[in-house]
């Protein structure tokens, strides 16, 4: 579940249909959160202490709604104000359905 920290409405969707809008409800919808590790440096570095090795990745995600195994998604990988967010079939290869957290 996914809450808003500012007036308390749950992440939820309106159908479980492909083009399903997202929206902000009252109710609980389950959501499951699946992370996709790529590696963008292939190089091992040495921790300071040298005792720790480390690679750099960039962690990736994606959202599914828990009950149809669809995953929001950016309607037609538009990134402008405004764009439609929705459910649509599950493909992780699609960027459009690719998320990272960011820091607040």
């Amino acid at each position: 579940m996914f809450k808003n920290v500012q007036q308390g409405g749950h992440l939820g969707r309106e159908g479980i249909n492909d083009g399903s809008r997202i929206i902000c409800t009252p109710g609980i919808f389950n959501w499951t959160v699946e992370l996709q590790l790529r590696h963008i440096d292939e190089n091992i570095y040495k921790s300071a202490n040298k005792d720790e090795s480390f690679r750099v990745v960039d962690i990736r995600s994606r959202i599914v709604a828990a009950a149809s195994s669809k995953c929001v998604d950016l309607s037609n990988g538009n990134n402008a104000d405004g764009t439609r967010v929705q459910i649509w079939t599950n493909q992780f290869a699609n960027a459009n359905q690719q998320w990272q957290a960011q820091e607040v």
